[in-house]
């Protein structure tokens, strides 16, 4: 499909849900707090402009209830507000709405292979026939010692206990299964790595204090982001040097109220994605965190169904189609890892590289 196929649904259906509810442009363009003029360019027949994605997802909430309207007052009700069969219908539609997205219909053409592109409507798609490799981190023996079936001379050994970030790799291998049917998806310990895993498309998970490939890789790669170690004095975190300015993001915890151990309520989440430095026709993709759900938030922000198609959608339209990196809080409820909302500003906390 072409841009401006893309394009004209898109209009035609932002058209046809305002028109559906009578009402003007101006009414609309109050209640989503922007001008008419910016209404009536994402509706225009001949040379629609998208919205927003951070609009499309208010365009979900206003028209998911008649509550919008209630009291006579036309208004977007915050998420925390909706029903739980509003929601469902607010995300049907967002996802409707992003379908249409002219970003992430449409498959951008090949760019030279050192930008690190992607196709448009994921991140973790690629061409047949190409091998991906996933780099995990290995359990240190000392913690493995108080595990059970991760020790090769045991029976009912298990390979898989032996490695790091466990959901984050079953969420990441079955992503890159189900969107590359045809391509080879390897999984491989850091300290296993062969000649020819580092010129294949690599995605390296978890943290610089056990994946020794993420450590290297932050001195390989320039940015202006750095994974500290929970070894180093003060504990660990991201750092961030940014126009001679020295940032740090910390994991928040707060006290049990039992006594035991404090508990984690707060990650940091770091995404980043370019070419391959050992391979210019390859990319390259670290999903990490201070602790092991920061990882597993980083890996759901572009695999989550319900988050996918909105974070794409925002890095496209802020970095492109070339290499981004993504700082974001990865907030833990009921012991769980949320998935970030990159649309949301109050849940990015650096991104790179200045638009």
């Amino acid at each position: 499909m072409s841009p401006d196929i893309a394009g004209s649904k898109l209009a035609h259906r932002l058209n046809e849900l305002r028109a559906q509810h009578g009402l003007t442009q101006s009414q609309l363009a109050k209640a989503l707090q922007v001008s008419a003029p910016s209404i009536s360019s994402w509706e225009s027949a001949k040379a629609p402009k998208p919205p927003p994605v951070e609009r499309l997802r208010a365009y979900a909430r206003l028209f998911a209830t008649e509550r919008s309207t209630e009291g006579g007052k036309l208004r977007v009700l915050d998420e925390d507000e909706l029903t739980d069969a509003e929601r469902v219908r607010a995300n049907e539609l967002e996802q409707e709405l992003l379908s249409l997205h002219p970003l992430l219909r449409v498959v951008a053409p090949a760019a030279p292979a050192s930008s690190g592109s992607w196709p448009a409507d994921d991140f973790f798609r690629f061409d047949e026939g190409r091998v991906i490799t996933i780099v995990c981190a290995s359990v240190p023996d000392k913690l493995k010692a108080r595990m059970p079936y991760s020790h090769a001379s045991d029976p009912d050994f298990v390979k898989l206990l032996t490695y790091a970030d466990l959901d984050a790799l079953l969420e990441m291998y079955g992503h890159l299964r189900a969107v590359n049917p045809h391509s080879e998806v390897v999984i491989r310990l850091a300290s296993e790595m062969r000649g020819d895993d580092y010129t294949t498309h690599l995605m390296a998970l978890g943290g610089v204090d056990w994946n020794e490939l993420t450590r290297d890789l932050f001195q390989e790669v320039d940015l202006p982001v750095r994974q500290i170690s929970s070894y180093a004095p003060g504990g660990a975190s991201f750092e961030v040097v940014d126009r001679g300015k020295r940032r740090t993001f910390s994991p928040v915890f707060r006290p049990d109220e039992s006594g035991g151990l404090d508990v984690l309520v707060e990650d940091i989440a770091h995404v980043y994605r370019s070419a391959n430095p050992f391979n210019s026709a390859a990319t390259l993709a670290i999903c990490n965190g201070i602790f092991g759900r920061g990882t597993y938030a980083a890996v759901r922000s572009l695999t989550d169904p319900r988050f996918r198609l909105r974070n794409t959608a925002y890095v496209r339209q802020r970095f492109g189609g070339g290499p981004f990196s993504m700082l974001a809080r990865a907030r833990i409820r009921s012991a769980e890892a949320l998935t970030p909302d990159w649309t949301v500003p109050q849940v990015r906390l650096h991104e790179w590289p200045d638009p």
